[in-house]
């Protein structure tokens, strides 16, 4: 039997400019460079619902004998928002083959424009995948910091629209673009990044790091059995007013190391729901049929947690 697979989180876009012919004795189309365009391409639903579309159903064989795999391809995003030129610059066949027959069938982009006019551009994404297996360690792999960096470098180039040879980059003057920021990397890296975390960020380094560290530190998904969406906190959660929180969480691993506290008010107040891994790892199965014991432990056995967290406080490192 195939493993299902999950494309993990890394998302970047990197650019060249060309031009094509489109026929025997037709002139070339001119193909732009995101960084010559004014507008650039999207998919429908942002960098999120790509990664999404893409992982969706990608199979890997047995005989493949691999862990992970990255797969490097290259497109052209045309006016009408169709893909063509679609190639694969790296990547295992399997994949690489499954990665270019989803992209065959993609709905319908958003243009690159320039002067609000739909132009070509040229796209190249490398996505790396984490295999499926038994355990949800495979799932949720940490990314290599450099790779973190990167990632980034690369968006914030993009949305701040401005040469960004480093992560020396400071994002914090402009507040709507470092929200806008944000938002992407935490599709991305799928990462729930809080408020006061992001007031406190002053560079794009800030930003990777935060990424990076939160890779290893608490884990939520949206559905029991480590299924559904999921997003790794970045730091503690002071008021889960606005989504600033994973409304309803359906599980949570908690690495060793750290002391998480689900509270019922804000500000860290009212009952309180606390996962004690500071000598092991804990992973919760169900938030719907909790069960108290061990390193596991609550104030009030009464409350429905999965509905009844208002603060998230976060303690320790991970070892």
């Amino acid at each position: 039997m195939p493993y299902t697979m999950r494309c993990i989180f890394f998302l970047l876009l990197f650019v060249q400019s060309a031009s094509a012919q489109t026929g025997h004795g037709v002139a070339p189309r001119k193909i732009y460079a995101i960084s010559d365009v004014s507008t650039v391409p999207q998919f429908p639903g942002g960098d999120g619902a790509l990664l999404g579309f893409l992982s969706d159903g990608i199979r890997l064989s047995k005989t493949a004998n691999l862990t992970s795999g990255k797969v490097v391809t290259s497109f052209v995003v045309n006016p009408d928002g169709s893909l063509s030129d679609i190639e694969i610059i790296q990547g295992d066949s399997s994949l690489a083959r499954q990665v270019r027959e989803k992209l065959g069938r993609s709905p319908a982009w958003a243009p690159g424009t320039i002067d609000g006019l739909p132009v070509c551009v040229r796209m190249m994404i490398p996505v790396q995948f984490e295999f499926d297996m038994e355990a949800p360690s495979h799932v949720i792999r940490r990314i290599d910091s450099l790779d973190v960096g990167e990632g980034v470098r690369i968006k914030t180039e993009e949305i701040y629209r401005k040469a960004v040879p480093d992560l020396s980059f400071r994002i914090k003057k402009d507040k709507k673009k470092r929200k806008e920021l944000i938002e992407a990397l935490e599709a991305q890296f799928q990462v729930n990044i809080s408020d006061d975390n992001t007031r406190s960020l002053k560079t794009a380094g800030d930003l990777a790091e935060l990424i990076y560290r939160a890779q290893g530190g608490i884990t939520m998904f949206s559905k029991s059995g480590f299924q559904g969406k999921v997003e790794r906190l970045a730091g503690s959660r002071n008021d889960c007013a606005g989504g600033d929180c994973l409304n309803y969480p359906g599980s949570i691993i908690v690495p060793k190391g750290f002391i998480v506290t689900f509270y019922t008010k804000p500000k860290f107040k009212g009952d309180q729901l606390v996962v004690d891994a500071r000598g092991q790892e804990v992973r919760i199965n169900s938030f719907i049929d909790l069960q108290i014991k061990g390193s596991v432990r609550t104030t009030n056995e009464g409350i429905v947690w999965r509905e009844s967290i208002r603060s998230i406080k976060i303690d320790g490192t991970q070892k």
